[in-house]
């Protein structure tokens, strides 16, 4: 652990505080006469892909440098070439479409053939077995404290959004609704690769409210805040409770001490965040390129329009990508044990169209130690 972070430290240290070191090195050559720089083909520096990847496993891993190779290697070139894609413009700005077409079937289909399993957690949350009661149950969080969150915590979402974001009230309670969805998607791709894809399900966001109100750039915003906060903010705090269950803490303890976390953030970084930003025009500046949050802006305007705003191409890619996973989540459930293994993830694949590809080759390396 030590010589690891210590020369991980180092890394960075040299590249991203000192300038000795470049973020990468490109590999030589061209594909379809774009060079391999361009595409992203490179060997990262810094070692958080490596790390990650020795995390995730080499079929994941391997599924995303599957992924990158096709999308990046073959689909990119062909688009640049015919103009579809700049070849200065930033592809990944197109390809999370399709990524996040691909992980939402994915992880909505799997979770689908799981259905015993869905049974049996909405059993447990209103009906009680009769009999003793398991040692277990007197550690975990009880129902009734969600429920009471929920009672509190819905309406002052929806008063929010609409006092503050001018979002009408039934599509502040379809938001809410929509983030239970979407932070189920979020916890299970969490679970198998340990990166969260808040990024492309905001984007599902906010394509649903740009067929819903089109033309208010504000609602666009403002509801896939909600959604891809809670989203992002479930996988951490699922990753939390994670690590206190390892370590052997209390999960209730550990739930309380996250809710003090909430309120104690919320007084610190709210007023921080104003001193810091204190209007919009500092977002995507050279201080704070905030590149997120500027793609973010950009979707929410091009979508002001409707579905009609998304061009034919990016939505014949978003329905192959769709079908492709629901092949792949099909073949992980129905094959043998022994074929299965060899059956690249849909969420693996997915995970490519949102990472360069010298991203994604940094973890299948750390995936083969």
């Amino acid at each position: 652990l030590g010589v690891g972070g210590l020369v991980s430290g180092a890394l960075t240290l040299a590249r991203d505080g000192l300038g000795r070191l470049p973020y990468s090195w490109a590999f030589p050559g061209t594909l379809g006469g774009i060079s391999l720089e361009r595409l992203g083909f490179a060997l990262e520096t810094g070692l958080m892909p490596v790390g990650g990847g020795a995390l995730l496993g080499l079929r994941i891993t391997a599924s995303m440098l599957l992924g990158a190779l096709f999308l990046h290697g073959f689909i990119a070139p062909r688009l640049m070439a015919s103009g579809v894609v700049p070849v200065e413009g930033d592809f990944l700005a197109w390809a999370l479409w399709p990524g996040a077409a691909a992980l939402t079937t994915a992880s909505l289909l799997q979770f689908a053939l799981q259905g015993k399993v869905w049974g049996r957690a909405l059993r447990g949350l209103f009906v009680r077995e009769q009999g003793a009661r398991h040692p277990v149950e007197a550690l975990q969080v009880p129902g009734r404290w969600l429920f009471a969150g929920l009672l509190v915590l819905t309406p002052a979402t929806v008063a929010l959004a609409w006092v503050g974001f001018d979002v009408p009230v039934p599509h502040a309670l379809l938001a809410v609704a929509l983030s239970f969805v979407l932070c189920l998607i979020s916890c299970r791709v969490t679970g198998e690769t340990d990166v969260s894809p808040v990024g492309a399900l905001g984007q599902v966001t906010q394509l649903t409210y740009g067929v819903l109100l089109p033309g208010n750039v504000e609602a666009n915003l403002a509801t896939a805040g909600i959604t891809v906060n809670a989203a992002s903010s479930a996988a951490d705090l699922l990753t939390d409770l994670k690590a206190g269950h390892l370590l052997g803490a209390h999960p209730r303890r550990v739930f309380l001490a996250q809710l003090l976390g909430c309120v104690v953030g919320s007084l610190v970084v709210v007023p921080l965040f104003y001193l810091l930003v204190p209007d919009a025009s500092v977002l995507g500046s050279e201080r704070f390129p905030a590149p997120a949050a500027t793609v973010t802006a950009g979707v929410a305007r091009v979508l002001a329009s409707g579905l009609g705003a998304v061009s034919p191409e990016l939505r014949s890619a978003m329905a192959w990508a769709a079908l492709g996973a629901a092949v792949l989540s099909l073949c992980e459930q129905a094959l043998p044990e022994r074929f299965r293994r060899w059956t690249p993830s849909a969420v693996g694949v997915g995970l490519a169209c949102l990472l360069p590809a010298s991203t994604c080759l940094g973890f299948f390396l750390g995936g083969l130690g």
